[in-house]
């Protein structure tokens, strides 16, 4: 049996002596890759510098808590309020803007005025008229008509209260002719009854 262990162990022995120099060959190998990736060390430890930044500014980085809970906190209130029906009030106010009312008195004091120019000058052209009438009265040839008129206006200049006695007899004047009329229309009534 030592005989055959011998022989079977004589070829496991040199298979593995031939993956022990494989494996040695293999580290060789990579042993002098590694020497040609040292020179890139710099790069490595420039990237391995910005991992440590990029991991302090991901700690820096923080969830907003208290804005995050005073935006649920609004948002809560927001809900509250839209669940709850507006209520349409229409208030109508009316208002004429002062420039329209300044516009208006304007209007008005100007036809008040136009107005009282229109009657003034009507009150003129009387006044004019009755002086040619007058005038036109003196002029003429008939001297009890100059006598008249001398009378009258020498009553006028001289009596204070001839104003008031003319009113008065033209108010008596109008007073008989009422009368008049009135007593007409009674017998006008009477006969008209008197034909029924």
């Amino acid at each position: 049996m030592t005989d055959q262990n011998k022989e079977i162990s004589m070829p496991f022995t040199e298979i593995v002596t031939n993956k022990i120099q494989k494996q040695a060959e293999q580290i060789s190998a990579i042993e002098k890759k590694l020497e040609s990736i040292h020179d890139t060390s710099p790069v490595l430890q420039e990237i391995k510098k910005q991992l440590t930044e990029i991991k302090v500014a991901i700690v820096a980085i923080k969830f907003p808590i208290k804005q995050m809970d005073e935006f649920s906190g609004n948002l809560a209130t927001g809900v509250a309020l839209l669940k709850q029906p507006v209520e349409n009030k229409v208030i109508h106010h009316h208002h004429i803007p002062k420039i329209i009312l300044i516009a208006a008195v304007l209007f008005i004091a100007l036809c008040l005025v136009c107005c009282g120019w229109y009657n003034t000058v009507q009150k003129l052209d009387v006044h004019k008229a009755n002086d040619f009438k007058y005038r036109h009265l003196k002029l003429n040839n008939n001297l009890n008509l100059q006598k008249l008129l001398i009378i009258t206006d020498s009553l006028y200049k001289n009596q204070r209260d001839f104003s008031e006695s003319v009113l008065q007899r033209e108010d008596s004047v109008r007073n008989m002719i009422q009368m008049l009329v009135d007593a007409k229309e009674a017998e006008v009534k009477e006969l008209k009854k008197k034909i029924k």
